[in-house]
């Protein structure tokens, strides 16, 4: 991983958005609220990556961010509300 002159991390890392139906395999069955719930949270965690690395491109911490994933799950949605955010708040 590559530094830059502040001695933060440049992040070569990509998100991907997909639902890999093998990522979280359990050994035990969940129920099928539970099982929301728990996808629900590894998005919301996901979610929150996506946002911090914006707002490290923006802040020049990063060069750059690549985000892939199957179509209609909210890819260009978060990073346009996220810059609309990012935007509101420093100016």
């Amino acid at each position: 991983m590559a530094e830059n002159s502040n001695k933060k991390p440049l992040s070569t890392d990509s998100i991907d958005l997909g639902l890999d139906s093998n990522a979280s395999s359990a050994t035990h069955a969940h129920s099928k609220e539970e099982s929301w719930r728990i996808a629900f949270d590894q998005l919301k965690k996901k979610l929150g990556i996506i946002r911090t690395r914006i707002e490290g491109v923006w802040d020049r911490v990063y060069p750059g961010f690549y985000l892939y994933g199957p179509a209609g799950t909210g890819k260009t949605y978060n990073v346009l509300e996220t810059l609309d955010r990012i935007r509101e708040c420093r100016t």
